[in-house]
């Protein structure tokens, strides 16, 4: 049975992702779950979540920050940024989401 994280540090890491950071592995496949529901026109599952670092997640992630007051809007995905992804998926990560 795959283990699943139980928190943002197991399911983000500790490193900041994004340029210049963390841009591919298993911390940017749970970002690309959590801010699915950003991208215009909506992805399947499959086509979105490959755990590479790109501009779509980049935006997506930045309307996530907008959206949730959150600042700067600057797409890393710094503490406060896992703070709040992990406080609006964590239970949804808990069961489908990636070891980072």
């Amino acid at each position: 049975m795959a283990q699943h994280p139980q928190n943002a540090t197991q399911a983000f890491g500790t490193a900041n992702i994004g340029y210049n950071n963390v841009t591919q592995g298993n911390c940017v496949r749970n970002v690309q779950l959590c801010v699915i529901d950003f991208v215009v026109p909506k992805p399947s599952v499959y086509e979105w979540v490959d755990g590479f670092w790109g501009d779509k997640t980049m935006q997506a992630v930045k309307d996530f920050q907008s959206s949730n007051g959150l600042r700067p809007v600057d797409g890393i995905v710094g503490k406060q940024t896992k703070a709040a992804l992990w406080e609006q998926y964590g239970s949804y990560l808990s069961e489908h989401g990636f070891m980072a």
